[in-house]
């Protein structure tokens, strides 16, 4: 037997979020299993599928701004879980049952891949700067507890402002007539999706890189001090450098943008690396040790660190990594000096980036 739900209103976009969630998970489930006859299997199955809810109920209950499709599948799971409330008993409840528990684990599939969706940047693939800090959260607490160390790395493309604005970029001057410039948003963008792409191929399994907006990435590489997270990083770096000697890989249509930018330039990164291990945490925030609950602070400290360390790379000749340390007084230090970079001759060049 079918069950009859009711069609969801389209758009389905309530003034109010908060008050759409105000009903309890815990209410529809709990009247659901007092009134109703059913197998001890069906109840083990709608109460992981309960757990699964309200932890999604919690998480966009959080949310300032919840997009429509993450809306409407909440919206579902509410009106399937109040449909199995009012079920009536008699013999065809297991099938109703059965077909409503599919419809709530459906709408639970959408919200996590609406929830995926939205934690990655569109053009990389990445995930974002929230996912990040919640990363570094946990870390931070792995840190504090057992004392295992790790890396995070601000990450910036070189010149980047002229690949993705600077129209002239590339133009030449022939015969007294001006020959067309490579430099566009469209460039940009396949930059960075490229990008996106040659960070996780040069990490491997060493670590993660995030999309924090624009042409800024950070890499994050867990239990491993500075000494050892160098050879990491400084694999990122002439990964990435080297990108325009292996063109065989780039075969899209949109490709032949990037290739025409590798005719004058490679892409390349300047690098700012900081350690975190229980003594840089000690020295940011001593009250960390007795609460780490409180690390949001800590992860400000830590970011403006990588931050510092990364416009070093920059003001010193581009394509290399620096590193600070949490000491106040510290000076950011080079780890690693890539290929000197340089544009081909005749080429317009900004300053900037």
């Amino acid at each position: 037997m079918a069950t009859n739900l009711p069609a969801l209103p389209k758009p389905f976009i309530p003034e109010s979020t908060k008050a759409l969630f105000q009903p309890s998970i815990q209410t529809f489930f709990g009247a659901a299993k007092h009134e109703m006859q059913a197998p001890k299997d069906t109840f083990e199955r709608l109460s992981k599928i309960q757990e699964k809810a309200e932890k999604a109920l919690e998480t966009i209950g959080k949310r300032k701004n919840t997009d429509e499709l993450l809306t409407r599948a909440m919206f579902s799971l509410l009106v399937t879980l109040n449909t199995l409330d009012k079920l009536p008993q008699n013999s065809e409840s297991d099938k109703i049952k059965e077909s409503i528990a599919l419809d709530i684990e459906k709408a639970l599939e959408t919200i996590a891949l609406s929830r995926e969706i939205a934690s990655r940047h569109p053009l990389s693939k990445l995930r974002n700067e929230a996912s990040y800090e919640d990363t570094l959260n946990k870390a931070i607490k792995k840190t504090l507890k057992s004392k295992t160390p790790f890396v995070m790395a601000m990450v910036d493309i070189d010149y980047f402002k002229d690949v993705n604005d600077n129209k002239s970029l590339g133009t030449k001057i022939i015969n007294g007539q001006k020959q067309k410039g490579y430099g566009s948003h469209e460039t940009g963008d396949v930059a960075l999706k490229v990008m996106g792409q040659a960070l996780k191929e040069a990490l491997g399994e060493d670590g993660e890189a995030f999309h924090l907006h624009g042409e800024e990435f950070t890499l994050f590489i867990p239990n491993k001090t500075m000494a050892e997270a160098k050879a990491v990083l400084s694999r990122v770096s002439d990964h990435v450098f080297k990108l325009r000697n292996n063109t065989e890989q780039f075969k899209r249509s949109e490709d032949q943008l990037l290739l025409e930018l590798f005719k004058h330039r490679p892409l390349a990164l300047s690098i700012g690396a900081v350690e975190v291990n229980k003594d840089a945490l000690k020295q940011i925030d001593p009250s960390l040790k007795k609460n780490s609950k409180h690390t949001a602070e800590a992860i400000k400290t830590l970011k403006a660190l990588e931050d510092s360390a990364m416009y070093a790379a920059k003001e010193n000749g581009r394509n290399r990594i620096y590193t600070l340390s949490a000491n106040p007084k510290a000076k950011a230090e080079p780890l690693y000096i890539g290929e000197e970079f340089k544009y081909k001759a005749g080429t317009v060049m900004s300053n900037n980036g």
